[in-house]
């Protein structure tokens, strides 16, 4: 009998080639890429378990803007477009469809579809962030095909990133953020290192990302501006015409979140960059916000935790050293595209965000983002000078491993403790038979109205369907339309309203829900 009798496609013979390849150093990079692609996630999983003793499925959101984003999702995976209003003293967004708050529907609407098509339940969120940031993760490494030593550095970077720790186990936006940043630094490697591959799809799938991205976070807009300026010549007037259309880029794409997103405008200071765009401030806002986050940066140890202070000194100190780069090569008279991007990237947030957001609270979410995409670069670069720059980040990172992993269980131990499931969970069944979901009715017949002192925890239990507005105090409120009101027997007096009383609440603490007699949703 023949061997093409046996064996008549020749596979056994093919099983034996792919066999014989199977040497020592591709096993070792098979299992970097496992540990590069998994390590976050892993890493999480691991201090969970070793720090704090406690299941993943333990976790309930318990920060303020979680709650949002938990009650937004749940609302959108039940109700798509059509449950009530989640906002400030009412105010709703231009585009009328859009019935999420000073975030806007993109958010909601991107964990929402995850929630429609596996359910959405309190611990739903870190297996949603540790997903996004592990596909992410995954296309770098299939784009790049990194080496063994980019993929020692890749696995390092990801690994020892204390911000992923901070945010993964939680319901904020800033794990899509950084898988975002991991994808939009992919992207640009494939722009700077591999033009051929730069196609009329990638150019408008790149644009869209960028768009998408700064409708879910507006300072993603920035990346307009690398983004027009990848194929300009040299030409001052090529240049300044791609800026014009950067420029264009940005203001679009912050009146289009103005048009899809609530106003923000009893609080002065919020939503700056978006605000001078569409002169509803004027400059002294930004003056008084320069000063105070000028005087938190100066105190870095004071006003950032220790898990977020590697990534936040990181992205200042590296400004100076890739512009050091930058005007190094312009001395040598090399390209120097992939430092001006760097420099950009990094300088650019810092500065908007001294000017336009909260140091304090603001810096650990947003540098970390742009810091992420300027490592994904380093590494893909395959760079001597900018591998050993990765390194150095790392071996920041790992000096910083005591400290970080002590912040972890204080971080986190709301988010994993009996009481804050016992809150939402008591909160759902308080409410259950009054708070009440009408799939056909108006959106504020779906929409409760709180006090601001109310709002924690337990608003994580609101009923899926439900909106939720807030208020700060009676004056700000000239009318009510929510048919739902959630809030103390004093101010109830105080609001425009002749309130039906319906129920005592045990949570939150000395609070009632009544009806608003004058919106009619039988």
């Amino acid at each position: 009998m023949s061997p093409d009798t046996v064996d008549p496609k020749g596979r056994f013979a093919e099983l034996g080639n792919r066999t014989r390849r199977l040497t020592p150093l591709s096993v070792v990079r098979a299992l970097l890429v496992v540990l590069t692609v998994f390590g976050p996630a892993g890493g999480v999983y691991i201090l969970l378990r070793r720090t704090m003793h406690v299941a993943p499925n333990m976790f309930t959101p318990v920060w303020w803007d979680e709650i949002e984003n938990f009650s937004s999702t749940a609302t959108f995976s039940r109700a798509g477009f059509q449950g009530g209003y989640f906002n400030a003293i009412e105010d709703t967004a231009p585009a009328s469809f859009s019935h999420f708050s000073t975030h806007g529907p993109t958010f909601p609407l991107i964990q929402g579809l995850w929630g429609k098509i596996l359910g959405w339940r309190y611990d739903s969120a870190p297996l949603f962030n540790a997903t996004v940031i592990t596909v992410a993760i995954a296309v770098f490494v299939w784009t790049v095909r990194p080496s063994i030593l980019q993929l020692v550095l890749s696995a390092a970077t990801f690994i020892s990133f204390w911000p992923f720790y901070e945010f993964i186990p939680s319901n904020m936006q800033e794990a899509l953020h950084f898988a975002i940043g991991i994808l939009l630094g992919t992207a640009f490697y494939v722009a700077f290192h591999q033009p051929s591959r730069v196609t009329r799809e990638f150019n408008v799938l790149l644009f869209v990302g960028i768009l998408v991205a700064a409708l879910i976070r507006s300072s993603w807009a920035l990346f307009f501006v690398p983004y027009f300026c990848i194929g300009v010549r040299k030409r001052p007037l090529s240049v300044l015409f791609a800026l014009m259309k950067a420029s264009l880029g940005i203001v679009v794409s912050l009146w289009l979140w103005r048009y899809l997103c609530a106003p923000y405008r009893n609080i002065e200071n919020a939503y700056l960059m978006i605000k001078i765009v569409t002169a509803e401030t004027g400059m002294q806002p930004l003056l008084t916000n320069f000063a105070r986050n000028y005087a938190q940066l100066k105190a870095p140890t004071v006003s950032f935790m220790p898990m977020a202070l590697p990534a936040v000194m990181q992205t200042m100190a590296l400004v100076p050293v890739l512009a050091t780069f930058l005007l190094w090569r312009l001395y040598r008279r090399k390209v120097i595209k992939v430092e001006a991007f760097h420099v950009f990237n990094l300088a650019s947030i810092v500065g908007s965000t001294l000017v336009f957001y909260f140091m304090a609270a603001g810096a650990p979410r947003v540098f970390p983002l742009h810091l992420i995409v300027t490592l994904v670069l380093l590494i893909a670069s395959n760079r001597r000078a900018y591998l050993a720059l990765a390194g150095i980040v790392v071996a920041a990172n790992l000096y910083a491993y005591r400290s970080a992993t002590a912040q972890f269980p204080l971080t986190h131990a709301a988010h994993y403790s009996d009481a804050s499931r016992a809150a939402v969970t008591a909160f759902r069944a308080d409410v259950r038979d009054v708070l009440v979901f009408r799939p056909n009715a108006d959106a504020w017949c779906n929409t409760v109205l709180a006090s601001l002192w109310t709002y924690n925890t337990w608003y994580g239990g609101l009923p899926p369907g439900l909106g939720l507005a807030l208020f700060q105090n009676a004056g700000e409120m000239p009318e009510v339309h929510s048919r739902y009101i959630i809030t103390d027997a004093r101010t109830i007096l105080d609001l425009k309203v002749k309130p039906v009383f319906v129920k005592n609440l045990k949570t939150p603490p000395d609070t009632s829900i009544y009806l608003n007699p004058d919106r009619r949703c039988d």
